[in-house]
């Protein structure tokens, strides 16, 4: 049986990245001149809401508030993904010396009962 679960697992070659857009949280309403200025694609994913002041916790602070998130998913740069793929590699090999150490701290700790 393989231990280790994800030693030979793959990541996906190309990530959605999410690039905000907008990010608005205020106690007046959100209306078209705040966002009149993006230019809106298909896949753009909008987040609109209203938070009464009860619910932003037993202070009250802050009030009432609108909000509302637009953000956008791109594919990443090649740029990002060797970025990605470097930290992948780093964080195997550091998973494989902490292995190591422990299978030594392991072996020493039963081999050295046994004197």
């Amino acid at each position: 049986m393989e231990k280790n679960l994800f030693k030979n697992y793959e990541p996906p070659k190309l990530l959605f990245k999410d690039v905000m857009l907008l990010n608005i949280a205020r106690s007046s309403p959100i209306t078209w001149k705040d966002i009149k200025h993006i230019e809106f694609q298909d896949n753009d994913i909008f987040d609109i809401g209203y938070v009464e002041a009860w619910e932003n916790g037993p202070d009250n602070s802050g009030g009432d508030q609108f909000e509302a998130t637009i953000t956008r998913q791109r594919y990443e740069t090649p740029e990002e993904y060797q970025k990605r793929m470097d930290k992948i590699k780093d964080q195997r090999k550091r998973q494989e010396e902490m292995r190591y150490e422990r299978y030594l701290e392991l072996k020493n700790e039963f081999e050295g009962g046994k004197k």
